[in-house]
C-alpha cells in the first residue's frame, strides 16, 4: 500500500478543482449558447429532484414509525407504554407473557430483562 503524504493530497484536491472550474465554464458557455434548452432541462431536475425529495422524507417517516413501534411495549392494566433499548425476540415475548400470566407486573419483568430505556 502506498503511503500518502499532505502533499499528494494537496496536488489531488489542486486538479480535482482545476477540473471542475473547467467543467463549469463549459457548463455556462453550453447555458449561453442554448437557454431554451437549458430552461427545460432545469425545470426537469428541479422537478425529479423535488419528487425524489418527497420520496425520501416520506419512507424515512414511515421507516421510523415503524421502528418506534417496535421499540415500546403497552401495559393494558396501567394503560401505559414502556420503551425498550432493543427489540425484543419471539422467545423473550413468550417468557413475559408466562410471567405476566404468573402475576408478575410488566414493568417488573421488563427492568429485570434489562430492556427498559
Amino acid at each position: 500500500m502506498k503511503a500518502i503524504n499532505k502533499e499528494t493530497i494537496k496536488t489531488k484536491i489542486g486538479q480535482a478543482k482545476f477540473r471542475a472550474r473547467g467543467a463549469i465554464f463549459k457548463a455556462k458557455k453550453w447555458v449561453e449558447q442554448n437557454p431554451e434548452k437549458a430552461a427545460i432541462i432545469a425545470s426537469t431536475a428541479y422537478a425529479v429532484a423535488q419528487y425524489a425529495g418527497k420520496a425520501a422524507i416520506k419512507e424515512y417517516r414511515s421507516n421510523k414509525e415503524a421502528n418506534q413501534l417496535k421499540l415500546r411495549c403497552y401495559d393494558p392494566s396501567k394503560g401505559h407504554y414502556y420503551y425498550l433499548k432493543r427489540e425484543l425476540s419471539n422467545k423473550e415475548w413468550l417468557m413475559i407473557d408466562k410471567r405476566r400470566d404468573a402475576g408478575e407486573k410488566l414493568p417488573d419483568i421488563l427492568e429485570d430483562m434489562r430492556v427498559l430505556k
